[in-house]
């Protein structure tokens, strides 16, 4: 791949996915889509992870993620879902 090109990917599994780009690769992550509840997006080193939940039910942001994420091969993309496929879609940068 090279900068400019669109990187997507589902994950047809319930449970943690992660997308850990090669050395010396960049990531913007665009948009973000996830189940119907318990719907984590965040960043990992492999060891610690941040994220932010989005549930069915929560008052402001529901399963509609906001922002953008950059993903480097040191902290990377960390989503989770407890029911329906998780996915992303982005571009190269560097």
């Amino acid at each position: 791949m090279t900068v400019g090109d669109i990187v997507s990917s589902i994950h047809n599994a319930i449970g943690v996915f992660t997308f850990q780009p090669a050395a010396t690769v960049e990531i913007i992550c665009l948009s973000f889509q996830g189940g119907t509840s318990n719907f984590h997006i965040g960043l990992t080193d492999g060891v610690n992870t941040v994220y932010t939940e989005f549930d069915a039910n929560a008052s402001v942001g529901g399963r509609t993620p906001f922002g953008k994420h950059g993903i480097t091969n040191t902290n990377y993309l960390y989503l989770y879902t407890n029911v329906d496929p998780a996915g992303f879609s982005g571009i190269q940068i560097k």
